[in-house]
């Protein structure tokens, strides 16, 4: 029996942080690339004993471009590199069901996007292992808010007010 996608409503726990729970997929990498390193291969290796799994592709890590158009003459230029990893994997259970999943990190770390591409294809079909990736999930959520918050803190503290620089002394 095939399992149906599952797409967690993970409710923000945290009060006042400032920014709702995301549970759309493409946001899960960034809340597991915040979450205890340790926590996480931790996770990876228990599912990875559980499961077979398998790279559908070679997991990368190296340069990624970011590409811009000019204005003016909608030209295309390179405002500069970042460091990418990604990884797609595709596990399979005893009773030869199969789940795929992937990522794409701002880091250079292929070991990283392998752990994470494996939480995402067992998070994404709801598989065994499920609520331990969600409650990372809410982990690495809790930390991101933590430093938008402190974020926001800062801002506050170093904010001016312009209107004043304009008045004779």
């Amino acid at each position: 029996m095939a399992s149906m996608p599952f797409n967690p409503t993970l409710p923000n726990d945290q009060p006042d942080s400032g920014q709702e729970w995301r549970s759309d997929r493409g946001h899960w990498g960034v809340c597991w690339c915040a979450a205890s390193r340790i926590d996480l291969t931790e996770l990876v290796d228990q599912l990875s004993r559980r499961y077979e799994v398998t790279q559908v592709r070679p997991s990368t890590a190296g340069l990624g471009m970011l590409a811009a158009r000019d204005s003016v003459r909608n030209e295309a230029f390179h405002l500069g590199e970042f460091s990418l990893s990604t990884a797609a994997v595709e596990l399979r259970r005893d009773d030869g069901a199969v789940a795929r999943g992937g990522a794409a990190i701002l880091c250079d770390d292929e070991s990283l996007a392998q752990g994470i591409a494996v939480l995402d294809a067992v998070v994404a079909n709801g598989w065994e292992g499920i609520d331990d990736a969600v409650e990372l999930l809410r982990s690495g959520q809790t930390q991101l808010s933590q430093v938008q918050a402190t974020r926001r803190q800062i801002m506050g503290v170093t904010s001016v007010d312009f209107s004043t620089l304009d008045q004779d002394s």
